[in-house]
């Protein structure tokens, strides 16, 4: 997956990574538009703490990069448990090697 696969399911997350990620952004600049704590919400709406109390540790400008890559990590990884579950199921229908034999592109 790539920076421009994100665009796909989250632009909003996106274009925070441009933004974050700019090397002509500012300290001041930062800290007048922007206040992010380390927390950040998932499709459903539920709001996920990337470190623990993470709804209240506010993130300077010098861990924007540390964020985004928590941010990515977790947003990226968000429907593991649901895909598991869908294979789980697959897998009590189509036997495993079946599966297996199965070439998806």
């Amino acid at each position: 997956m790539t920076l421009e696969d994100i665009i796909e399911f989250d632009e909003g997350l996106y274009e925070m990574i441009n933004y974050l990620s700019n090397p002509l952004l500012t300290k001041d600049e930062y800290e007048a538009n922007m206040n992010l704590t380390y927390s950040i919400e998932f499709t459903d709406g539920e709001i996920y703490e990337l470190i623990p109390n993470g709804s209240e540790e506010k993130v300077e400008f010098e861990d924007r990069f540390k964020y985004l890559e928590l941010c990515l990590k977790e947003r990226l990884c968000e429907a593991d448990s649901q895909i598991s579950m869908i294979k789980k199921g697959i897998r009590k229908i189509i036997p495993g090697p079946i599966l297996k034999s199965i070439k998806i592109k």
